[in-house]
């Protein structure tokens, strides 16, 4: 529970940075304070509906969870620091110079009283009744009545920001220039514990017996193990001032600071993972009741509640090898909480669904499925599955007089009007007859059909390619092409494949030519013969 450190206040500039260098979708939801609110300084929450936060002049609460705010109690520029509960029932908030002492039941009462309390940055309850507020010139005061008297314990000299109970005994105390106390007694006698640094010391809190923690300035992170006796330094790679830190287990916890700055950790501070706080301002305080259910609180009226990413667990199960076009149906593990669920498949594939099933039709992309499920924060953190698609490409159909070509170099065959064609397996087919012609290719179990080629003329030259300048045969051709010359003069000759590339050229000096073929790969090429005037005349030929 972070309170405003009256020495040496310096906004520094945020430097997003962790030990992974990753940040965690975005899982704190910005809530809507009462009109007129300005700075929050601390945030407890007495239960997961029941939540209160005092700040610049005013306390807000909420019992339902942070839907609904009731009015603000308010103190007319009275500043109040921190805010405890011992019990379930009701709020205990004190301020600094002041001596106001601000009692709230969670229904809504309010019990406002001025005592010797006085100068006071932070309270916590180590029982239901009892329990200790420090504040400036190092002042320690405890109560055993919820308030209703107190009883100075000590006076250290140095500010102090902060104070937690690791149980009813043992309580840590922490402040400016790395002032650490400690008590074993519930509060009655007070000891100075060496501190590893002397930054500001902001906020402490234990997350058990043995475990506790204390933030500071300029990055500051200490450890205890041993109850608050000795502390450890762990760095954090950053310089913001953090201001608030909670632990919901020995190991996991949050810290928050200047910059929108909000960190998680799930190692006992290894390492840090950064939160979007959707917000630049100073967070002052965190507090959680459970593992997902938290707050945040800071500067320009930042009010904002923890909404749990959900994590898929388990497998996708259904089939990882598919032929493209076939329906198959997938299933992943319901996960608790989720209001929904999102898939996410390769291109060209195709069916939705918001439930953890979903029917599927193959497209010809191999990739990942992925499902994750939602809540009111979003989709959550997904699993997946890789799924090989084995369908070979789709082929393409080209022609070249009375002869029909596949893309595809082997697996074909060819179908006639729906029917397949006997013996036409090869990479071409020359065609008799009229009608629609496609070419199936398999591979891997698997099958792709071309789009149709619908033959009207089949016996006659296609007028199209017809070229009374020169000819060219045979064609299909295995080892040479003869080329006879018309009626045109010519004066070159060069043989390109499908990409425009050159792969033969010479100077025509008679009527005919003969072009050794062998040396090249089968496929599609075309003759070029060029005049004079460098007119062109182009054929198709297919080497086999």
């Amino acid at each position: 529970m972070k309170k405003l450190t009256l020495l040496f206040v310096f906004n520094l500039i945020f430097v997003f940075g962790n030990h992974w260098g990753s940040t965690l979708q975005a899982q704190w939801i910005a809530q809507t304070p009462p009109s007129g609110t300005t700075s929050l300084y601390s945030v407890f929450a007495i239960d997961t509906n029941t939540v209160a936060c005092a700040g610049a002049g005013r306390v807000i609460r909420s019992n339902d969870g942070g839907t609904t705010w009731t009015a603000p109690i308010q103190l007319g520029g009275v500043n109040l620091y921190t805010i405890h509960s011992g019990i379930n029932t009701n709020w205990l908030s004190l301020s600094s110079n002041t001596g106001w002492m601000v009692k709230v039941t969670s229904t809504g009462g309010v019990n406002l009283s001025y005592g010797a309390i006085d100068s006071v940055m932070a309270v916590h309850f180590n029982t239901s009744s009892c329990a200790t507020a420090v504040g400036l010139v190092g002042k320690i005061e405890t109560t055993c009545d919820s308030g209703a008297t107190w009883t100075v314990r000590s006076f250290t000299g140095l500010a102090l920001n902060s104070v937690w109970y690791a149980n009813t005994n043992i309580g840590v105390a922490c402040g400016v220039f790395g002032s650490i106390k400690r008590t074993l007694d519930a509060g009655a006698t007070w000891a100075s514990v060496t501190c590893p640094v002397s930054q500001n010391l902001n906020a402490v809190t234990f997350a058990d017996s043995a475990t506790g923690y204390i933030v500071g300035n300029s990055g500051t992170f200490l450890k205890t193990i041993d109850g608050g006796a000795t502390w450890t330094s762990m760095p954090l790679s950053i310089t913001n001032n953090i201001n608030g830190v909670y632990f919901v287990s020995p190991d996991t916890g949050f810290i928050v600071g200047a910059g929108g700055l909000i960190k998680r950790t799930v190692n006992g501070g290894v390492s840090w993972t950064s939160m979007s706080s959707g917000t630049t301002q100073i967070l002052r305080s965190v507090h959680f009741t459970n593992s997902v259910t938290g707050w945040v609180c800071g500067d320009g009226a930042v009010l904002l509640k923890y909404c749990p990413t959900l994590a898929a667990s388990g497998s996708i199960t259904g089939s990882s090898t598919v032929c493209a076009g076939d329906t198959i149906t997938y299933t992943a593990p319901l996960v608790a909480g989720a209001s929904n669920y999102t898939w996410s498949t390769p291109t060209g594939w195709s069916g939705g669904s918001t439930t953890n099933t979903i029917s599927l039709v193959a497209g010809y992309t191999s990739g990942n499925i992925n499902f994750a499920a939602n809540n009111s924060c979003g989709a959550g953190t997904p699993i997946s599955l890789a799924v090989t698609v084995n369908s070979p490409p789709v082929p393409i159909i080209t022609q070249s007089y009375s002869t029909l070509f596949s893309s595809a170099s082997s697996g074909n065959q060819w179908y006639l009007n729906g029917s397949p064609i006997a013996g036409a397996t090869a990479s071409s087919y020359a065609f008799t007859s009229n009608g629609s012609y496609t070419v199936v290719v398999s591979a891997n179990g698997c099958s792709s059909t071309s789009l149709p080629r619908v033959i009207t003329n089949a016996g006659i030259e296609n007028p199209n390619e017809a070229n009374t300048d020169f000819t060219v045969y045979p064609n299909p051709a295995k080892d040479f092409i003869h080329v006879t010359l018309l009626s045109k003069q010519f004066t070159k000759l060069k043989l390109t494949d499908v990409l425009g590339n050159t792969m033969l050229e010479s100077t025509i000096n008679n009527a005919e030519s003969n072009i050794d073929i062998r040396q090249f790969a089968k496929g599609i090429y075309f003759i070029q013969l060029l005049d004079d005037k460098n007119s062109i005349r182009t054929r198709k030929i297919l080497v086999q």
